[in-house]
């Protein structure tokens, strides 16, 4: 009881709720971009989060990027970009819509996960699972508007049709992954959770050529040819994002 009563503790509540919103939004958008998209070109894009995060945490913290990090985020967009042209051209599988989807995604994911990490450490007399339960409640119950206003099966068809083991595959991977980013951003930092997200980006990759098409009865999922050229831009772009991530910090100078 005393746990659920932190839940409800209206200081933290409306931090978090304010964020969950914001983070719902930026769920949908993502939805939205993997549909049109594979799971790799949608990884290898998010990864423009480093340079939106700079950009917003010089904004609202004052803390800038020393000549190597721009450097090197300027060398993970051209990378980026090599990689969708590169993939487009022999998969035909990347619309120009989803850029704009995952745009809009990167910028609100970015912005929620500077303020996400500043009020999690703030509260940090609450349990975890009080913080994660506030944010998931205004979450929850924004991600179910939109998904009403915006998706005309669910309106037409409701809200379980087509759900089967897939989807429940699908639901319970986004609940691990949603506790797991919270957990590390509350007990480690940023800089560890880029690293894995960029590692993440080898991983679906070696997936996508070599187990997809094994499981593709189980999981919503189609394999792909190994392409070397793409592997190398693949491995480029992560490499990249650890050595960013790696790079000495920016310290203000002494007066």
């Amino acid at each position: 009881m005393p746990g659920l009563k932190q839940c409800w503790d209206p200081t933290p509540l409306k931090v978090f709720s304010s964020i969950a919103v914001v983070y719902a939004f930026g769920d949908f958008l993502e939805m939205q971009s993997m549909s049109v998209m594979g799971g790799a070109a949608y990884q290898i894009l998010l990864q423009s989060k480093l340079l939106v995060t700079a950009l917003i945490m010089w904004f609202l913290r004052g803390q800038r990027q020393t000549t190597l990090q721009w450097n090197v985020l300027v060398t993970i967009a051209l990378g980026m970009s090599a990689f969708v042209l590169a993939d487009d051209s022999s998969e035909g599988s990347f619309k120009p819509i989803g850029l704009l989807f995952v745009v809009a995604k990167v910028f609100f994911s970015c912005l929620c996960a500077v303020l996400a990490e500043k009020h999690l450490k703030a509260f940090s007399d609450m349990p975890i699972y009080a913080q994660v339960a506030q944010l998931k409640f205004a979450w929850l119950w924004t991600s179910l508007v939109l998904t009403l206003l915006f998706d005309r099966n669910v309106r037409e068809d409701g809200f379980w049709n087509g759900w089967d083991s897939r989807t429940v595959v699908v639901a319970c991977s986004w609940v691990f992954k949603g506790w797991s980013t919270f957990v590390v951003l509350k007990s480690l930092d940023s800089v560890l959770k880029n690293i894995g997200e960029a590692v993440a980006i080898l991983v679906i990759y070696v997936f996508d050529v070599l187990i997809a098409d094994y499981v593709s009865d189980i999981l919503p999922v189609h394999g792909k040819d190994f392409n070397l050229t793409i592997f190398l831009m693949v491995m480029v772009v992560v490499l990249t994002v650890v050595s960013y991530t790696l790079a000495p910090a920016w310290k203000k100078p002494a007066p």
